[in-house]
């Protein structure tokens, strides 16, 4: 992650963190391997640079550089369906309702007659 995304609560830079993994992977990529070696990343790369969201510049020894993609799959290695499962379970109870900001205090108290769903908070004003 980015220092510069503590600063400011977060708001300081735009760059997302990237997990590990993908980085290994790009290093891969790029290095032309099969498996990631610091061994040989060390021989080869002397940084990597996050141009923008979703975008890695590789600079190698020679002074050559690279740019490659990428794209976060955390989200969707994360939310399974054991997850899914866990949360909707989590969220019928009427506590954990109120803990949340974008509910108020009559949260999971008012439901609909006809979908059986709960009223929720406007985001909106309307006058």
């Amino acid at each position: 992650m980015c220092a510069g995304q503590k600063d400011a609560n977060r708001k300081g830079c735009i760059n997302p963190s990237i997990p590990e993994y993908i980085l290994k992977n790009k290093c891969c990529e790029v290095l032309g391997i099969e498996n990631f070696s610091e061994e040989i990343f060390y021989e080869n790369i002397t940084d990597i640079n996050v141009l923008e969201p979703g975008l890695l510049e590789f600079v190698f020894i020679d002074g050559s550089k690279k740019k490659v993609e990428w794209k976060s799959t955390a989200k969707k290695d994360w939310w399974t369906d054991e997850t899914r499962l866990e949360y909707a379970k989590l969220r019928q109870n009427p506590e954990f309702s109120r803990k949340i900001k974008r509910f108020n205090d009559f949260s999971s108290f008012i439901k609909c007659e006809k979908c059986g769903k709960s009223y929720r908070r406007q985001k909106q004003k309307y006058c």
